[in-house]
């Protein structure tokens, strides 16, 4: 499958420099994202997509517009975007916009009606509901975007197909 993933300067060097980059939960911008971040985690080893206990890489199922607001930031090591081609069984593609029904915790509406009970579902449904980001069509059917992410175990030399640096700003 076809992805590109965002990297910033010095993971893309340590991926050079060790032939494969692992995700590490350190790098976990947001602490409070972790549950989200675990439960994907356990839907991959599901799948048979194994971890060994360290989150995924994520990546986009499209080219990445650096232009895009949440793509400017740099950092003092500026970024690299990776073309990949990663084996597609290693690949969980998800919707992003209802991605952040798992990352804010709340039961994945669509419908009118499950919207007005969305704060009063069991937690085993909310839980459940989450399982409906994996089906992209039925998420653009109800109005989330059709814009895809992808997460996978690793980055491998040879999955790279092109690299473009940005440099700090």
């Amino acid at each position: 499958m076809r992805l590109w993933t965002i990297q910033d300067g010095r993971a893309h060097q340590r991926l050079l420099d060790k032939g494969v980059l692992y995700g590490d939960w350190r790098r976990v911008e947001a602490q409070c994202f972790k549950p989200a971040y675990k439960w994907l985690c356990a839907q991959m080893e599901q799948r048979g997509i194994a971890l060994n206990g360290r989150p995924p890489i994520w990546s986009w199922t499209h080219k990445p517009d650096m232009r895009w607001a949440m793509h400017r930031h740099r950092g003092e090591h500026g970024v690299v975007v990776l073309e990949l081609e990663i084996p597609d069984g290693l690949v969980l593609v998800s919707n992003f916009d209802a991605w952040h029904c798992v990352l804010n915790d709340h039961f994945m509406a669509l419908t009118d009606d499950e919207v007005e009970q969305m704060f009063d579902y069991p937690r085993a449904e909310v839980v459940e509901s989450w399982r409906r980001v994996f089906d992209n069509d039925l998420c653009v059917k109800y109005e989330h975007h059709k814009s895809c992410q992808a997460t996978f175990p690793a980055i491998e030399l040879d999955y790279i197909v092109k690299s473009k640096e940005f440099g700090p700003r």
